[in-house]
């Protein structure tokens, strides 16, 4: 498997499960985070896509909006030098701009910071929203075609380098934990022939094996490409 995409799901409901207080939930899905990167770069992954925060998630009340940008500080604060030491190229999609200027800043900062990092691409989805990518792009070709800058007629090749996940190869997995079987607007067009695997534990229960796992059932299934 050369790139893993998951949606991060069950934060909250582990942590009313546990009677932990939503913080909590979350702070323990960004060490489940940080258990799936090691896991990726043990198990020679060469990209991870991760969904933290849809486009639809800003409808969520402020204050768990506001704890969310508290985690993001403290990760970006605490744990950038993991992906320093370990050669871990971080990028950030979506429309994030909403949750402050220093996260943007300091997201922008670590992103140069790792720019030339190629043992494992790391893509954190935020204020991230499949459709709104989609449209952004074909503003984007429509634009590019009055300006004659690319062929008027288009195909996946062109539309695909007009996405976020340009200079990426689409998943070949993409795994929901969280006991829900949806995709919630992630990566639609990037994930047309991923394979599709919906575990029935919480993200903040997600560790090695579970990766392990998820790889011995991805390398059982028989990839056709519509052939």
């Amino acid at each position: 498997m050369n790139h893993l995409a998951i949606i991060m799901d069950g934060n909250r409901r582990w942590a009313k499960k546990q009677d932990l207080s939503i913080f909590e939930g979350y702070e323990q899905g960004i060490k489940a985070l940080q258990r799936a990167i090691e896991a990726a770069l043990d198990c020679n992954i060469k990209y991870l896509s991760c969904y933290g925060f849809s486009s639809e998630n800003w409808s969520r009340p402020k204050e768990e909006i506001q704890v969310l940008k508290q985690l993001i500080i403290e990760y970006l604060n605490t744990q950038q030098h993991i992906l320093i030491d370990n050669e871990v190229r971080l990028l950030v999609i979506g429309e994030y701009e909403e949750f402050g200027k220093d996260i943007v800043t300091k997201i922008q900062d670590l992103e140069k910071r790792t720019a030339n990092f190629n043992k494992l691409v790391l893509t954190i989805a935020l204020g991230y929203g499949s459709r709104n990518e989609i449209i952004q792009a074909i503003n984007r070709i429509i634009q590019d075609s009055k300006a004659n800058k690319i062929p008027n007629k288009i195909n996946s090749e062109i539309f695909s380098n007009y996405l976020f996940t340009k200079d990426m190869p689409d998943p070949d997995c993409v795994v929901r934990t969280g006991k829900e079987y949806r995709l919630s607007n992630f990566l639609l067009w990037q994930l047309s022939y991923a394979e599709l695997i919906f575990l029935d534990i919480m993200w903040p229960e997600f560790t090695k094996k579970t990766l392990e796992e998820i790889i011995a059932t991805y390398n059982n299934r028989t990839r056709r490409h519509g052939n």
